[in-house]
């Protein structure tokens, strides 16, 4: 399930869901998700890590975006067991427009690492350059 609002997207993760991210090369992105067990309820159990990593391709070893839980670039609300995640206009200065660019998440609980969403992101152009706006 995506609900998708002005600058925000929430997903709901089983396991190894496919979901393809659109979004305007330069603008702010903000994604938030929850983990759910196999009956469809939400984890309430923190998890010990989380990555959030894009790359060019599956093969390549070079990340052009991480995110995690430990430094802070992902966050966790124990309000309602979301991690937020905000991809910066800095993150996607360099990306190439109309490229297709393949993401993955991974949960690191109680010493077992689960990818729990893999897809892609769409980058599409921006009109309006940091440096038109001043």
């Amino acid at each position: 399930l995506l609900i998708e609002g002005a600058n925000f997207a929430l997903f709901y993760f089983r396991e190894r869901r496919r979901e393809i991210m659109v979004f305007t090369r330069g603008d702010t992105y903000k994604f938030y998700f929850q983990r759910l067990d196999a009956n469809g309820d939400v984890i309430q159990v923190r998890a010990n890590e989380v990555w959030f990593t894009v790359k060019k391709d599956f093969v390549t070893t070079t990340c052009e975006i991480q995110k995690k839980l430990s430094d802070g670039t992902i966050t966790y609300d124990p309000s309602d067991y979301t991690y937020h995640v905000t991809i910066q206009p800095e993150d996607t200065a360099n990306f190439e427009y109309n490229t297709d660019y393949v993401y993955d998440i991974q949960i690191l609980q109680d010493s077992v690492i689960k990818t729990i969403s893999k897809g892609s992101i769409k980058v599409q152009p921006e009109v309006t350059f940091e440096r038109s706006i001043s």
